[in-house]
Formats: structure tokens, sequence, C-alpha cells
């Protein structure tokens, strides 16, 4: 807009001054506006500039909470991390997922950076929880079935859940096992799923080898005569009142639970179940015996004979009243 001189300014009518100098103050606001723009974008192209060069680098790389499993050194070499190189907030979780993966122990890797560069990373450790028969040892898992490790024999004394399966478990470490028959794994997590929603807790094997006669295991006190797969849930509840009401009377007891009768439980205290059905059958397996499963049948067996006597004799009080 070209400015006119105060003298061709003085010969304006009043209503062209007014339209001429509110010309003039929008040309002046707009050249502002402008201006502004110009310096912001000028900034952000410093700042973008010193992001890539200098402020989004890696000046250090430390372990705030390394765990007990992995020494630091491990974690920062699994990271993938190096100083010097950029790390945008979109790569922070494929940090933590190498380090995961790597490091199968690990259940999270926490990443932190701070404005000055340095970036920190925290690691929760994973505990073991279930064991899993594979082909070349016993797959050592967490509580979601992720392998820590594949270990050469089946530990002794252990507390965690041995689960035997009749088909193959696949495993490899940093991934959760892989079971080759999917109607066994659809059994497998209904048997978790109706243990949790029973409240039946400190469970140290699951033997899913006939899914028409499971068994699980308590605290390798108690053996579980599961059955079949109907009413797995009620069955558990079952357990859950046998096992209060027998550790009422006797803490330190042992023996056979049979929940396969609808309604009915039986319970046959036994002196001594140093081994568990799961164990043996285990330990049998590594020495090319064979496993013991008839035994476990033996005792419901004999449970059914008490039973019978009892029948027997009150047949026999009847015929004596008549």
């Amino acid at each position: 807009m070209k400015t006119l001189s105060p003298e061709r300014l003085a010969r304006l009518t009043p209503e062209k001054r007014a339209r001429y100098e509110a010309e003039l103050r929008r040309v002046k606001r707009n050249r502002r506006i402008l201006a502004v723009a110009v310096a912001v974008i000028a900034a952000a192209a410093v700042i973008a500039v010193l992001c890539f060069t200098v402020l989004l680098r890696i000046t250090e790389i430390s372990v705030d909470k390394p765990g007990k499993i992995y020494t630091p050194d491990q974690i920062i070499s699994a990271s993938g991390l190096n100083t010097g190189e950029l790390l945008l907030s979109k790569d922070y979780e494929k940090v933590s997922a190498r380090i995961e993966n790597d490091l199968p122990y690990v259940l999270e890797a926490g990443i932190k950076r701070t404005a000055t560069g340095k970036v920190i990373i925290s690691i929760t450790d994973d505990l073991p929880a279930m064991i899993f028969k594979v082909n070349n040892g016993y797959a050592l898992t967490d509580k979601n079935g992720k392998t820590l490790e594949i270990l050469a024999a089946l530990p002794e004394k252990n507390n965690y859940i041995v689960v035997k399966t009749s088909k193959e478990i696949t495993a490899k470490p940093g991934q959760v096992v892989s079971f080759s028959d999917k109607d066994e794994e659809q059994l497998y997590n209904e048997i978790k799923t109706a243990m949790t929603e029973a409240g039946l807790e400190n469970i140290t094997g699951i033997d899913i080898s006939d899914s028409t006669d499971i068994y699980a295991e308590y605290q390798h006190r108690y053996r579980l005569h599961v059955g079949d797969s109907t009413a797995l849930k009620e069955k558990f509840l079952s357990a859950v009142e046998a096992i209060k009401a027998e550790d009422e009377s006797n803490p330190d007891s042992c023996g056979v639970i049979n929940l396969t009768i609808r309604d009915r439980v039986y319970v046959m205290p036994l002196d001594s179940l140093e081994e568990t059905e799961l164990t043996t059958a285990a330990n049998a397996e590594e020495t090319g015996e064979g496993g013991n499963r008839d035994s476990r049948t033996d005792t419901d067996g004999d449970e059914d004979g008490s039973e019978s006597e009892e029948d027997s004799s009150g047949n026999e009080e009847q015929t004596e009243n008549e």
C-alpha cells in the first residue's frame, strides 16, 4: 500500500481519509503477524536442528534398578542403545521389548530419559512359577507361560506347578510355551481359570495327559482326582472346602481327594505322600521307566472298596433287623 504525503492526506475528504487510515492499520497489523510467524518458524528450525544434533542424542546410559538376575552391563547390551545416537519417545517401547525378549527373566523394562540426554533403565524381575515337559528337557516358565529357561532335569522338591500333557509342548526362552494340540491347550486354560475362580491356590501339579481323567496336586500333599472337565469350578470349590476341613484337624495331613462324583467328595488320608504322581512320572521318563497312573486308579478303587464294605455291612444289619 502506498503511503500518502501529509499534503495529499490533508486534501482528502473525511470519508476517504477514514478509509485510508483503516487500510493503513490493516496493512501494519498484517506485517506484524507475518514478522511474528517468520520469527516462530526460524526458532522452530533452530530447535529442530539442535534436537537432531545435540538435545535428543544419548549422553549416558545407566541402570537404576537392575534386579537380581542380570548385571547392568548385560541389560545395557540387550537394550542395543549407544551414547551419541538419537532416542525418540516412539523408540522407548522397542527398547523395552528388546530387553524383555533377549533377557527372559525380565518381566518389565522401564525406559526413562532426562533433559540432559541420560537414559535410565529400570528392571522388574520375572518369577518362575511353572514347569512344562518339552523334547529337550523341562521348560521353566512364569505364571503366564513365558519360558525363562530350559532345564535338563526336573528340580527336586520344587514348589512350581508341574504340568503334564500327552501331546508335544515346544518352548523357547523369552516366548510363551506352545501347545501342539489346541484342545489340550484349551483344557489347560479352562483348568487354570476354574482354579482362579474357585480360589484354589498353592497348586503344585496339573496332569491333563488323559482329558477324561484329570489330576491336580496341592502343596505336594493332596492329589486331587478331578475326572473329566465337567463342572471344573464346582469341583475345585469342593476341593477348597475339603482341604480346609482337613487342615483344621491336621494341617500336616496328606492323601487323595476324589472329586469325580458330583456333590460328593471322598478324602482318603495317607501316611505319606513324599513323591507326587507328577514328580514320579517325570522322573520315570528320565530313567526310561513307565509312569504309574494305574497306581492312582488302584487308590480310587480302594476308596470304592471301602464304600462297598460299608454298604455290605449296612445290608447285613438290615437283614438281621428284618
